[in-house]
Parts: structure tokens; C-alpha cells; sequence
């Protein structure tokens, strides 16, 4: 009897320590989605206003960010500074001319090379 209850036992471990696998595998999959969802509404807002402000289109106005950010990472930081000059937010930024100017120009950049 003791060994059909040493099997059940080991069957239980078994099967706890595959449950907290699978729920640490879950979590994390969680927090990942949840970092995604806070850095893309950025992003989400400023194509929005690249949109309205310019006329272009979604993939348009991805493409102006990501053609001035040069990587994936940078571009929430690039969405986070047109909505502030966007919206007239420029404090913070003493070349303010300088951003404005490279969004200008990535914006033709981008425009133009979608229309090839």
C-alpha cells in the first residue's frame, strides 16, 4: 500500500511543480503584455495627432516615427516629444526648431518613399 501512495504522492509533486511552471510561465507572459499596452498608447496617440495635424495615414505616420527614432525602442520616447510640440508643450525642449525641422524632414522622407 505504501507504494501505491508513494506514486500518488510523486504523481501530486509531478503535477504541482508543472501548475507552477505553467502559472510562472503566465505571469510573465502578463507582465509583458502589460508593458506593451503602457508603451503603445503613446505611440498610438501621437500617430493619431501625425495624423490629423499632417493628413497621412496610420502606416504613414508609424513610418515618420520610426524614420526619425532610427530603433523600436526609441519609439515611445519620439511619440512622447511630438505629442508635447504638438500640443504646444516645447518647454522642455531648447531646439525645439531642430525637432521640428527633423520631423518635417522625416515626414517628406517618409512620404515621399511610400510614394515611390
Amino acid at each position: 500500500m505504501s507504494d501505491v501512495r508513494n506514486g500518488h504522492l510523486r504523481l501530486v509533486h509531478e503535477h504541482e511543480a508543472r501548475a507552477e511552471t505553467e502559472l510562472t510561465l503566465v505571469l510573465a507572459q502578463l507582465e509583458h503584455l502589460s508593458k506593451a499596452m503602457r508603451t503603445r498608447a503613446p505611440i498610438e496617440q501621437a500617430k493619431g495627432a501625425l495624423m490629423a495635424r499632417y493628413g497621412i495615414d496610420a502606416d504613414d505616420a508609424f513610418h515618420v516615427l520610426m524614420h526619425w527614432s532610427q530603433t523600436d525602442a526609441q519609439v515611445r520616447v519620439v511619440a512622447g516629444t511630438v505629442m508635447d510640440l504638438l500640443s504646444g508643450d516645447t518647454e522642455r525642449y531648447a531646439a525645439e526648431s531642430d525637432f521640428q525641422l527633423a520631423l518635417s524632414q522625416a515626414l517628406r522622407t517618409t512620404v515621399s518613399r511610400l510614394d515611390e
